[in-house]
């Protein structure tokens, strides 16, 4: 489990960084702590050499998002914060900010916390309420962590892979027990990849 997130920018470039993990764009970068404050880039898009400290890490420049085999499940072994911010411009969101895009803060309930999760999205109808639009009068109010995986932007619950998650009523009692804006309104689905760079 990731202790304290901080959140750094420059220019274009957001992420997220403590000594377990680095997550720039959608790319995550496994770090190992070498001592305080210096880190070591054991994997990712920068060399194996490279020292790390935060101000050299708000120096990156962004990353090329790395995608995610359609073939296969890929466990997500990262958690977001749960004041998660995203960037929103009609019924388009992205997670770093852009010119002529609204930051928001979607709920997001990490339920849990080991190493291969994924979110489902917890939809309602609620233009109100809902953090924004996917399209069709349709609202995402927040997201939960829970134990499964990715299947390209799709996260598969354990036990519920094959299943359709939105007609599950376990998952909408999910919703409504930790996203506080949903009460009974709402349903699940999995498409939440794009936070980790699924195309």
């Amino acid at each position: 489990m990731l202790g304290a997130v901080e959140q750094q920018r420059s220019g274009n470039a957001a992420l997220w960084y403590d000594v377990g993990l680095v997550m720039k764009l959608g790319v995550c970068v496994t770090l190992t702590a070498l001592a305080p404050g210096v880190l070591s880039c054991a994997s990712g898009s920068v060399p194996a050499s490279t020292q790390l400290t935060p101000s050299t890490l708000v120096e990156m420049e962004p990353a090329e998002p790395v995608p995610v085999a359609a073939s296969s499940a890929v466990p997500v072994e990262n958690m977001l914060p749960t004041d998660f911010k995203v960037y929103v411009q009609g019924d388009t969101v992205i997670n770093h900010a852009e010119e002529g895009f609204e930051e928001k803060t979607l709920p997001t309930v990490n339920v849990f916390t080991g190493s291969a999760g994924c979110y489902v999205a917890c939809y309602s109808r609620d233009a109100e309420k809902g953090v924004y639009g996917v399209g069709g009068g349709i609202f995402v109010n927040g997201q939960v962590r829970v134990e499964g995986a990715y299947k390209g932007r799709t996260c598969l619950p354990a036990g519920y892979e094959t299943a359709d998650i939105s007609a599950e009523q376990s998952f909408k009692e999910l919703c409504g027990k930790h996203v506080a804006s949903c009460g009974a309104k709402c349903w699940a689905g999995g498409d939440t990849g794009g936070w980790f760079g699924a195309p």
